[in-house]
């Protein structure tokens, strides 16, 4: 099995080679081979949970094998390059590598039930969801002495209130590794926009990498292309696109919208972002997924796209008060039925009850009060059995 293994390795990035390796046959989960694709997503998840916990120093040896194990297979630098990464010698690098692949066999042979290789099938991986901001961490981690090589520096903008999002945390990892090192080749010399924000049409990821006038000249980009491709194909197995914009000022930007795990949606309908912001970070840890529309417009069109499971309203919008959005929520067919909270600085409760509102918060709206609201009107619909 170990020299499956390394097989398998050095040809991580060629889906037809992996696919007439044994290593196909024997971690595959029916009577025919995994495919190559699949075999690639096996090695990277495993290669994944080998990452030490945050909490483990960073200078112990599982960070080091586990290090190695990217800089050589994930990111295909050679031995001399990973010894330098990792600043140890060559012959400790070799006996990190050693220790490495072993350690991967383990991990992997613990999926066979059976003694032979081939023999038993290992289980279909539990559904996928993700910490968008803790890969992120981890991911720029990573990459810290890549951008660091190359000039690059990385500007980010995400909120650590973002939902999970509904893909393997070990291909997110590895995808994103990819396109990132394929943006800092884009930048050299330059910068790095990286954001995050949880939008109507999922959670969007840009990555806008930049260069001087003076160092666009010999495109690193050009040269990187399989970073970009190999980032794409393992975002296309969990049905996630990748877009690459080319601006004039020969800047790329990469995009990417991720699915969020299936949790109650609830649209947040007031034009104060640090509103929306706030009432995130009372549901953090609580399956809730918060979208904002800052205008009764907007809230229509969003609600019909989202169809939450409730909406929050603020009475006072800027261009059309809460109460004739409610009205006209109450006048949509698809939307008649969703549970309306009304939010009011002011004690309106009986005005609001008498309008049709499903509740109503008094603001400042309070930790308790929210999630009471939430728990009360949220998790019965969460039961319904197929979502739009």
């Amino acid at each position: 099995l170990t020299n499956q293994v390394r097989e398998a390795l050095l040809h991580l990035h060629s889906r037809s080679r992996l696919e007439g390796l044994p290593l196909a046959k024997t971690l595959r989960t029916t009577d025919r081979p995994l495919d190559g694709d699949a075999l690639r997503r096996r090695l990277l998840e495993a290669i994944d949970r080998l990452r030490p916990d945050q909490t483990t120093p960073s200078t112990l040896a599982d960070w080091r094998r586990y290090r190695h194990l990217v800089l050589r297979y994930v990111e295909g630098h050679g031995r001399d390059q990973v010894a330098r990464d990792l600043t140890v010698s060559a012959r400790q690098a070799s006996r990190d590598h050693e220790q490495a692949i072993d350690a991967l066999t383990a991990l992997l042979r613990t999926g066979l039930t059976g003694r032979q290789p081939g023999l038993a099938p290992v289980a279909d991986p539990s559904p996928a969801e993700s910490n968008l901001i803790d890969v992120l961490r981890g991911v720029l981690s990573t990459l810290r002495t890549l951008l660091t090589d190359r000039s690059v520096r990385v500007e980010q903008s995400a909120s650590d209130t973002l939902p999970m999002v509904a893909v393997e945390r070990g291909l997110l990892r590895q995808a994103l590794l990819h396109l990132l090192s394929f943006a800092a080749e884009a930048a050299r010399g330059g910068s790095i926009d990286l954001m995050a924000a949880d939008l109507p049409e999922g959670v969007v990821v840009r990555i806008r990498a930049a260069r001087p006038p003076e160092s666009q000249s010999g495109d690193g980009a050009e040269k990187s292309r399989d970073l970009l491709e190999v980032g794409r194909r393992l975002l296309r197995d969990q049905r996630v696109a990748v877009t690459l914009d080319e601006e004039a000022d020969a800047a790329r930007t990469l995009t990417i919208v991720l699915p969020p795990s299936d949790q109650p949606r609830v649209l947040v309908v007031d034009d104060n972002p640090d509103v929306v912001e706030l009432f995130r970070r009372y549901v953090r840890g609580r399956p809730y997924r918060l979208v904002q529309a800052t205008s009764g417009a907007s809230a229509l069109r969003i609600a019909s796209e989202l169809r939450p499971d409730l909406i929050i309203l603020d009475v006072m919008l800027p261009h059309q008060d809460g109460w004739d959005v409610l009205h006209d929520i109450r006048a949509t067919d698809e939307l008649r039925s969703t549970p309306v909270v009304v939010c009011s600085v002011l004690p309106e409760r009986a005005l609001a009850e008498e309008l049709g509102v499903t509740d109503f918060l008094l603001k400042p709206v309070t930790r308790p009060s929210l999630l009471a609201a939430l728990d009360r009107w949220c998790l019965a619909r969460a039961a319904r059995p197929v979502r739009p």
